[in-house]
């Protein structure tokens, strides 16, 4: 089975304050400390609806919990909100979001660095 972990972190700390998981088409809390429990659980149930883009060109995106990149764009954010460290971790089964799928001889990461011409 597919899974997607993520576990958030103070920026300071090593102590994980979240654990969610994603698989079947469904995000789940697995443990979290009571003073966010109420505003995570509210996400799993309603998604993420944030902005993206510059500034001056923003978008609305509503990404729902049974979407496998909602664990990804949730720990974004939260990091950008709220300055927390996260850890994804992907089953085996899982192909990465950000990894090319096609030509197969040619698959480079996104986050790979560009070289010069």
């Amino acid at each position: 089975m597919k899974t997607i972990t993520l576990v958030l972190l103070f920026q300071d700390e090593d102590a994980p304050i979240a654990e969610l998981v994603w698989s079947a088409n469904r995000t789940r809390i697995i443990s979290v400390v009571e003073t966010m429990r109420s505003d995570l659980e509210a996400l799993v149930e309603e998604g993420l609806d944030e902005w993206v883009g510059p500034y001056e060109d923003a978008t609305p995106r509503m990404t729902p919990s049974s979407d496998p990149r909602f664990l990804e764009r949730l720990a974004e954010y939260l990091c950008r909100q709220f300055k927390f460290r996260f850890e994804l971790r992907y089953s085996e089964s899982v192909k990465r979001l950000d990894a090319a799928q096609w030509p197969q001889n040619s698959a480079r990461s996104l986050r790979g660095r560009a070289e010069a011409r």
